[in-house]
């Protein structure tokens, strides 16, 4: 889910053993978990009672009377329902290294935790309440947590460790290897429950929403699976096709409406006072959206041989737009990294903006760095509440505990070890979904496609997405089956509640146009 955040939790996790097990070279092969749940509940949020059922437990992978892992996971089932007329999604977050707590018991799942009016983390203790915004009314939702995250593990004697990590790590903790885990435990799922009558949907968040593009190829071409729709949230298509090289302009180009509209948020650029909503700065967007991709762009493809003057009056637009002042505009010549951003904003004031929401602020801790870092940003705690929120849901609510286990919400262990490269290791290649996307809509002319972000994320800016998709060559017969929306907030802007309600009427429209 974050990517950069858990970069710096990596070596904090790793130092302290985290994960409650054994980490020794003589580790004995771990066993199936057999620990599970089940309930029935009513949901009632949706102006009519859902009955369903809550089903908590493992699901081993690999080979046939040998599973190499097992998957936890936590699925919610509406009762009375034909397959066929019933959707189900199968939810999860990112990292690589996230569980799927966050979209679990922050956005579509039937309970979440309670989050400050602003988006922010609300005060402890954590508080559990009803989700008026699950998604529960129109889609079943399984919630899978990837080995290494959440309580899934490596299990028999993948689960023992050669050189520093376990033996399944090089099989699964790898952009492939992850992507056919997953495949592998959606095909599983739907053969034991008897759902493949059912519309199937992805979902996942940031890197998540790089598994969910691929998938839209994978899941159909690889596991015979057919796939209704896919949905990313604040996704990262392209993984290193638009990292922060001077010399390319599409960094620049697209991380600059994010720039616009956080500014605005605070009552900067060209914001008299901060907006809280997305119709109020409706304006500044399209007319940060034309400058990023007219004369800004011409800007930066340009360089010096444009005009002095010219280049002046191009970078005092930028400033005016971003909140940024000409001076600093001029020094970085318009390429200002997302924790170059996330300090320079309000710098005047000691306060940094969040980089995966800079509507949320916090005070600096180190006033004279060029950089924000990571280790700053104001959601940076965030993972206690929600794995707080979560296990005490598990237990107090469905009576399912593990407490001789860790609840990994962010594995630093995952994080460090992963393989993002393929091909083979003579000639590796970066990862791209874009190109799985586009011949998965090629494939099946029926697949729905639903991105959406946070207008105010550094991260993962909404352009970005804007701008692979413009540039996919998508099949013009399926144009219109991709959609794109943009609410207010960061990375994670169903924290924000209007942002939330708005998210799952979006939701409830997707899910319609599925029939």
């Amino acid at each position: 889910m974050l990517m950069s955040m858990i970069a710096t939790l990596a070596m904090t996790a790793v130092a302290h053993g985290h994960g409650g097990e054994d980490k020794g070279a003589d580790q004995s092969p771990a066993p199936i978990t057999e620990t599970s749940a089940k309930a029935v509940r009513t949901f009632r949020a949706a102006g009519r009672p859902i009955d369903y059922e809550v089903n908590v437990g493992f699901m081993p992978l690999g080979p046939e009377g040998k599973p190499d892992a097992e998957i936890f996971h936590v699925s919610y089932v509406a009762r009375g329902s034909s397959a066929a007329d019933r959707p189900v999604t199968f939810v999860f977050n990112g990292g690589p290294g996230a569980a799927s707590v966050y979209l679990h018991m922050g956005a579509v799942g039937p309970k979440r935790i309670v989050f400050a009016e602003n988006g922010d983390l609300a005060p402890p203790p954590v508080v559990i309440e009803d989700n008026a915004d699950s998604w529960l009314p129109f889609t079943d939702l399984v919630f899978v947590d990837p080995v290494g995250t959440g309580y899934s593990r490596f299990v028999g004697e993948a689960a023992k460790r050669e050189g520093g990590e376990p033996k399944g790590s090089a099989t699964y903790h790898s952009v492939d290897g992850d992507l056919k885990a997953l495949g592998m435990f959606i095909d599983r799922w739907l053969t034991k429950h008897e759902r493949f009558l059912s519309p199937v949907v992805v979902a996942g968040e940031s890197y998540g929403g790089f598994r969910a593009a691929a998938l839209a190829k994978l899941l159909p071409n690889d596991h015979e699976i057919p796939l209704s729709g896919s949905v990313m949230i604040s996704p990262r298509i392209d993984l290193f096709g638009v990292q922060g090289n001077e010399l390319y302009p599409s960094t620049w180009i697209t991380r600059l409406p994010s720039y616009a509209a956080s500014a605005a948020s605070q009552g900067r650029g060209r914001a008299n006072s901060p907006m809280t909503d997305l119709d109020a700065m409706q304006s500044i967007m399209i007319e940060a959206e034309a400058f990023a991709t007219g004369d800004f762009a011409l800007y930066l493809t340009q360089g010096e041989m444009m005009d002095a003057e010219r280049q002046d009056d191009i970078l005092d637009t930028f400033a005016e737009l971003t909140g940024l002042s000409p001076a600093y505009a001029k020094r970085q010549r318009g390429r200002v990294s997302q924790t170059e951003y996330a300090r320079e904003l309000l710098r005047e004031n000691g306060e940094l903006v969040g980089i995966y929401d800079a509507t949320i602020t916090s005070l600096d801790p180190e006033p004279d760095a060029a950089m924000a870092g990571f280790r700053f940003d104001a959601l940076r705690v965030l993972s206690g509440p929600y794995r707080a929120g979560l296990i005490s849901y598990l237990s107090e609510d469905l009576g399912f505990s593990l407490p001789e286990r860790d609840y990994e919400s962010l594995s630093g262990e995952v994080f460090a070890a992963w393989r993002y490269f393929v091909g083979n290791d003579k000639r590796p290649q970066a990862p791209g979904a874009g190109s799985m996307l586009r011949e998965g809509l090629a494939m099946n002319r029926h697949l729905k496609v639903w991105i959406t972000h946070g207008a105010m994320d550094l991260q993962t800016p909404y352009f970005e997405s804007a701008y692979v998709i413009n540039n996919l060559g998508i099949p013009t017969a399926v144009r219109d089956n991709v959609r794109l929306d943009t609410y207010y907030g960061g990375h994670m802007y169903y924290m924000h509640p209007g942002s939330s309600a708005e998210f799952a009427e979006d939701a409830g429209e997707f899910y319609d146009s599925l029939r």
